[in-house]
């Protein structure tokens, strides 16, 4: 838990800091009746995702951490007319996201958010517009399938292009209004809660939307070795707003085979699940598209063989790095990731390009790596990083703990962090988190080492059980 907590503060607080900042920068104070409005309002417009949300620990600790944030305003005013367990409710409707491979899982991050939203009057809340069960690295944008052009700029091509941005457009602007609509119950009685179950499923078999499924399945299916004819972008351009036309195109072996490989693998097309994150109401691509905050714990296991083709072939053959790379295309200019994962990322020899990756694409914040045991069942080295994108700063927050064997729960009570310059990582092609390590590597130079000369294998691993 407080792994959990440290992560959610560590991508939180700064949102929270950015709209007080705001907020004062307009004159407004927290004793101010207009704060509590406005300050509420921002609240309920951030989003939070777990893209590996297992039971949903993450995501109540960051419901009940922004209920905290908000009634410490309402406390300080003195509001009466604001019920705790209301504001938690509509935090959990509104800027929780998860998604998870699990069904199951699914099912219990629901209950988990039940129960930290529940209301003796008030029936279990609608939460599967926000809670899914998909594959969060299978999937396909929908505007770089709109986009695609394979180099060609001929006359033909570019109408093939405004054809697909123009139905994704006017498909997507029909579904913001009804994700309006969704998200204007109250979602406090069972009436209401029957109407967005109501609304969720007319909008999920909404054709044109379905069509666009359809469509990016057929996209990310080629990276299965589905064989997609070359004219297949352009044929179902011009189905795509006719019933008829496209019940043809359903009936191309290419096209069942799409559909059935996503079936399979349970595609997850991020803008598509969740277009309310990445398109304004008119179906436009939001300036600022993406979550706010990407927190979790994402597998560790190494990629399954039938997924690697379908993986980034750039970034080393793990799926916790994996998530770290799709986490950065989601995560909005300014937003934040944090996640607990193995600290081999930051040094070793297979992982410069997930290192390069954060490097180009914005800051780290802050690393932690944690002692022995953080995980009872699993002999790993953990560390926790926060990342901020398109942000270029100079300097990290660190610490080592890793070999200590103190409690992870007392180190992280009492952590001291030391702010470290991130040039020197660029350089040496590696994060090191001693400033010490950077004078000795620089003292080394072209040197040969230890490793020039001989091979080293990891020994036998003897347990207290063994």
């Amino acid at each position: 838990d407080y792994v959990v907590t440290y992560i959610v503060g560590e991508t939180v607080d700064p949102l929270i800091d950015e709209i007080d900042a705001d907020l004062r920068d307009r004159g407004l104070e927290p004793s101010d009746r207009e704060y509590f409005r406005d300050f509420y309002d921002a609240v309920r417009d951030l989003t939070v995702l777990d893209p590996a949300m297992g039971s949903g620990h993450f995501l109540t600790k960051a419901t009940g951490y922004l209920t905290e944030q908000v009634m410490s305003v309402v406390r300080e005013q003195e509001i009466q007319s604001y019920d705790e367990q209301d504001i938690r409710r509509d935090i959990s409707k509104e800027v929780i996201y998860g998604v998870d491979l699990n069904g199951m899982a699914v099912e219990l991050a629901k209950l988990s958010m039940w129960l930290e939203t529940l209301a003796a009057d008030q029936p279990l809340a609608f939460l599967d517009h926000h809670l899914k069960t998909g594959n969060s690295l299978v999937g396909s944008d929908i505007t770089e399938v709109l986009s695609e052009d394979d180099g060609d700029d001929d006359g033909g091509q570019l109408t093939l292009t405004q054809a697909f941005a123009r139905v994704r457009r006017d498909t997507l602007e029909h579904v913001m209004e009804l994700m309006s609509d969704l998200l204007a119950f109250d979602n406090d009685n069972l009436e209401s809660v029957k109407s967005m179950e109501e609304l969720y499923d007319e909008i999920r078999e909404d054709p044109l939307y379905t069509r666009l499924f359809e469509l990016a399945n057929v996209h990310t299916a080629e990276e299965f070795g589905v064989d997609v004819p070359e004219d297949a972008y352009e044929q179902m351009a011009g189905a795509i707003e006719d019933e008829s036309d496209w019940g043809e195109i359903e009936g191309e072996d290419w096209f069942k085979s799409a559909q059935a490989t996503a079936d399979e693998q349970d595609f997850f097309h991020w803008e598509l699940e969740f277009p309310e994150v990445f398109f304004d109401v008119d179906g436009e691509k939001l300036a600022g598209a993406g979550f706010d905050a990407v927190v979790g714990n994402p597998p560790y296991a190494k990629i399954p063989t039938e997924l690697r083709d379908a993986m980034n072939p750039e970034i080393a053959n793990d799926l916790y790095t994996q998530f770290m790379a799709r986490c950065t295309e989601i995560t909005r200019h300014e937003g934040f990731l944090s996640f607990i994962t193995p600290i081999s990322w930051e040094s070793g020899p297979h992982y410069t390009s997930i290192r390069e990756l954060l490097f180009d694409s914005g800051s780290l914040h802050s690393i932690v790596n944690l002692p022995y045991d953080v995980f009872a069942d699993a002999y790993v080295d953990t560390g926790m990083f926060s990342w901020q994108k398109g942000i270029d700063s100079q300097h990290c927050l660190v610490t080592d703990l890793s070999g200590t064997r103190q409690s992870p729960e007392v180190a992280l009570e009492n952590l001291t962090l030391e702010s470290v310059p991130t040039e020197p990582w660029r350089e040496l092609g590696f994060i090191a988190l001693n400033t010490a390590w950077i004078s000795l590597y620089d003292r080394i130079g072209d040197r040969d080492t230890v490793g020039d000369h001989t091979d080293s294998l990891r020994g036998v691993l003897v347990t207290d059980d063994a």
